[in-house]
């Protein structure tokens, strides 16, 4: 389910990070506080929309060994 838009996300935080590890003050770990979460909800719904996507490709003839890997 991993896809270029998780590795964006996970490159965003990061910055965030080290902006905040640079420059520790308030501000700088609020911001990375708010983009974490923010980051955190949307591999979330990435997460969600690639199973649903998965189940929706499922049908009675598809591979066990497949469905349960």
């Amino acid at each position: 389910w991993w896809n270029e838009a998780c590795d964006a996300l996970i490159l965003e935080r990061r910055k965030a990070l080290e902006r905040f590890k640079t420059q520790r003050t308030r501000t700088n770990f609020l911001l990375y506080k708010k983009e974490s979460a923010k980051i955190r909800i949307g591999l979330r719904n990435i997460k969600k929309e690639n199973f649903k996507s998965f189940c929706e490709n499922l049908s009675k003839n598809s591979d066990p060994t497949y469905v349960w890997r």
